[in-house]
């Protein structure tokens, strides 16, 4: 049987966490499925879960995590101590954090997955962690954020080459200022 990187991604949380020293989950999954990593139990906060899921979409008998499971938990920033640096809005994978530079951020419990790769970039260490008072989100609506995450990155980097093509397009023309500067 032929296990397609989409099936093994499936079985994974989608929290793109990188506690299993991938870059998120689809790596993880194309790593498996390739045979280049052999341990089905890096996922840790898939817990033992996920490893019995991979265990049998790979015919393979279960083991124990290699980590311990995370707590249910979201991360709360301390908007007094919060300087505005954007840090953590960018290291978040989910896009739980909301903000702008030089305010206050925020995190969006219902969107946090609990992956705490905000916590050692925070200049200020003002974030915590605290225990959840909303669900999880479900793995459907983490991999829904990251591949939103994802395409907002890749337009605003379409926005940036348009802007700067048109910032030196009147270097092309023979009538601009700079041209006729360098006849001289």
């Amino acid at each position: 049987m032929s296990i397609t990187i989409e099936q093994c991604e499936s079985v994974l949380p989608q929290t793109q966490c990188r506690q299993c020293s991938y870059d998120g989950c689809r790596p993880y999954a194309a790593a498996l499925v390739s045979g280049q990593e052999s341990l089905i139990n890096r996922c840790r906060p898939g817990g033992q879960d996920v490893v019995d899921a991979l265990a049998q979409l790979f015919e393979l008998p279960s083991t124990q995590p290699l980590q311990e499971p995370l707590a249910e938990c979201t991360v709360v920033v301390n908007v007094d101590d919060c300087i505005g640096c954007t840090l953590c809005i960018q290291a978040c994978p989910v896009d739980a954090i909301v903000g702008a530079a030089k305010m206050q951020h925020q995190v969006l419990q219902e969107h946090c997955t609990g992956c705490q790769l905000c916590l050692p970039i925070c200049p200020t260490a003002c974030m915590s962690i605290e225990e959840r008072t909303l669900p999880l989100p479900s793995p459907q609506d983490n991999k829904k954020q990251t591949e939103q995450r994802a395409a907002k990155k890749l337009l605003e980097k379409q926005e940036r080459m348009r802007d700067h093509r048109a910032s030196i397009a009147h270097l092309n023309d023979p009538n601009s200022v700079l041209n006729l500067c360098l006849k001289k």
